[in-house]
């Protein structure tokens, strides 16, 4: 758990005493699994150790649709949500291990002085980089046709990774759900790319030809 960013420069030791303190649980889902339900009335949070989850919300004709993904390392619960509605759900989009925590715990618990000032700083870390990926999302959806909103998407890919060739770091189906398109609209459109010499794209390796 040492590759976990909330356990980032603490030892194995350090952070058994941690689960230990805190009183986690750790537990697995099969996908499709609830984790967790009224996401906004529960003061527990997870941290997903394996696997990938899908923060959902169901609207008022009962339809679900996904509103962010966390993957290995990332934080969810009430107080780490994207939304302020309380119809929100975690659910597994694929088989998952989760450590659970209660917030208050977290935050206000009794911090072994060994590792407690390296924990909060490693927690700071995780909302920092929470209000990057947010403003980058933003950034995004600021643009008005899908084409734009795909460059805009793979330029940043472009600067993150240093490289004009990356991987997606979701599927199409969350690259969709991210950028608020219908997804076969999408595809008809990272097709225009590919054919108007844009960009080359196999399975989920994009290469950026011409910009």
């Amino acid at each position: 758990m040492e590759n976990i960013g909330i356990f980032y420069n603490l030892t194995s030791n350090d952070i058994e005493d941690i689960i230990k303190t805190l009183k986690c649980r750790k537990l697995s889902f099969k996908k499709g699994m609830t984790i967790m339900s009224n996401l906004k009335r529960s003061n527990e949070i997870g941290i997903v150790l394996d696997g990938e989850v899908s923060l959902v919300r169901i609207d008022f004709y009962g339809t679900l649709s996904n509103v962010s993904t966390y993957y290995i390392g990332d934080i969810f619960g009430g107080k780490f949500s994207d939304d302020s509605n309380e119809e929100l759900s975690i659910i597994a989009s694929k088989q998952s291990t989760i450590l659970f925590t209660d917030y208050n715990q977290l935050i206000k618990g009794q911090l072994n002085k060994t590792w407690g000032e390296q924990l909060n700083e490693n927690i700071m870390e995780q909302l920092v980089s929470k209000i990057n990926n947010y403003n980058t999302r933003i950034e995004v959806l600021t643009k008005k046709t899908i084409r734009d909103k795909l460059l805009e998407y793979f330029h940043i890919l472009e600067k993150r990774t240093s490289s004009t060739s990356f991987m997606l770091p979701m599927t199409l189906t969350a690259l969709s759900e991210y950028l608020a398109v219908d997804r076969s609209a999408m595809q008809r459109e990272l097709k225009n790319l590919k054919q108007d010499g844009i960009i080359e794209i196999n399975g989920k390796r994009v290469t950026l030809i011409y910009r």
